[in-house]
């Protein structure tokens, strides 16, 4: 945004042009300008008495050549598109356009669902019925920042670079039982003693978003509805595409414990495993805005194909009894996958000034082709259980979203 100093200046010069008596700025004013750098030219190389006799009539009057002189330079100074203006005063209109900057602030509280492999975890062995299955694991709603800051370079594009994160979706239960608690399957068989006669289980899952991407948008209809200097009406769409990255992290932990009533009491057994999907790739999308005088509803739809880097982490399971034997050791396995993610958006924004609007509205967000952290869970006792990586997830992430923008 221009300065006020700037803009004073322009206008004062502008002024003083204007109230030269010879005539009215108009369409003449180039060509006048033209002879008086003609004139000048003359002079410097010594033709005082060709410029001396030119008529009055013809004369460029000095204080509209000086504050046309005067006014182009500083607006070439701080516009320097000024420099294709046809006259002086055209740069004055040049530094109205709907070039400018933007910056989007929200905070974003989703609510992710559980696309787990739908299985028992946890059994009675007393009944023989489950007490916990994958899918009873639902995160509580994460909260996190969104940050959007853009530019429109000219009337036809622009860019813009965003972020946001979900944090602390979590889930914790606590089961217990007489020591008729198991892992349903082979290893809650006897080979960890916890695992097949827990008094009470505690399970837990979180999990974790991390977003960043940068996108060149191409503009259609009024183009200042997104990102113009100040609130403009109308309607506004933009093609976007760019790159993006996409974390999802997550922890999964069953934490077995028996003999409660025992001396001393308590032996504890956990089996915990970790994800990481790191998706990278390309993205295309658009976005439309309808602005009235004080409101305005925009929304964003997009979607791309992404290469996911992910990990699974098996920590060591112990058996507490006597010394502590390592049952299995820990487990680490990468791969690479194919992935996607769709992310939409609709907003209602109430203008508060020319430069601040509040804004709040909904979100739905697919990511298909990730590691779930509880389908890395192997409760079997072969030698290579837990060497593998259970791919092929989705998650689906929808709630609202309530902050600020501001232009300039």
């Amino acid at each position: 945004m221009r300065s006020q100093p700037t803009t004073s200046l322009v206008a004062a010069l502008r002024q003083l042009a204007l109230k030269s008596p010879a005539r009215a700025i108009g369409s003449s004013d180039a060509q006048t300008m033209a002879r008086g750098y003609d004139h000048a030219m003359t002079f410097s190389a010594g033709s005082r008495s060709s410029l001396g006799a030119t008529s009055h009539r013809n004369r460029v009057p000095r204080a509209r050549l000086l504050a046309g002189c005067l006014a182009t330079a500083v607006v070439v100074a701080f516009e320097p598109r000024a420099v294709l203006a046809a006259d002086p005063f055209d740069a004055l209109r040049v530094m109205d356009s709907n070039s400018g900057g933007y910056a989007i602030f929200d905070s974003l509280f989703l609510q992710r669902d559980n696309d787990a492999r739908q299985r028992p975890l946890v059994v009675d062995t007393a009944s023989g019925s489950p007490r916990l299955s994958t899918g009873q694991l639902q995160p509580d709603v994460g909260i996190g920042p969104r940050i959007f800051v853009g530019r429109r370079v000219d009337d036809d594009w622009g860019w813009e670079a965003g972020y946001f994160g979900v944090y602390d979706m979590t889930f914790t239960r606590t089961l217990t039982a007489p020591g008729t608690l198991a892992i349903d399957g082979p290893l809650g068989d006897g080979p960890v003693f916890p695992f097949g006669h827990a008094d009470s289980v505690v399970a837990s899952y979180a999990s974790s978003i991390n977003s960043a991407e940068f996108n060149s948008f191409v503009s259609w209809g009024d183009r200042g509805v997104f990102s113009g200097r100040r609130w403009q009406e109308g309607f506004g769409f933009d093609w976007l595409e760019g790159v993006r990255y996409f974390g999802l992290a997550e922890q999964a932990r069953l934490g077995f414990t028996c003999c409660t009533t025992e001396t001393p009491p308590g032996l504890t057994s956990q089996y915990a495993v970790a994800t990481s999907n790191n998706l990278v790739g390309w993205q295309i999308g658009g976005r439309g805005r309808r602005a009235w005088t004080n409101w305005a509803v925009e929304g964003w739809s997009k979607v791309g194909l992404f290469a996911n880097f992910q990990t699974q982490n098996q920590a060591a399971i112990i058996d507490p009894v006597g010394t502590g034997f390592v049952y299995r050791p820990s487990r680490f396995e990468r791969a690479t996958t194919a992935a996607m993610v769709a992310d939409l958006n609709l907003s209602l924004v109430r203008r508060l000034s020319d430069t601040w609007s509040v804004r709040a509205g909904y979100n739905v967000i697919w990511v298909g082709g990730v590691a779930a952290a509880p389908d890395q869970w192997d409760f079997s006792t072969s030698a290579a259980a837990g060497t593998g990586l259970d791919s092929g997830s989705w998650v689906f992430l929808s709630g609202a979203n309530l902050g600020l923008e501001a232009r300039w």
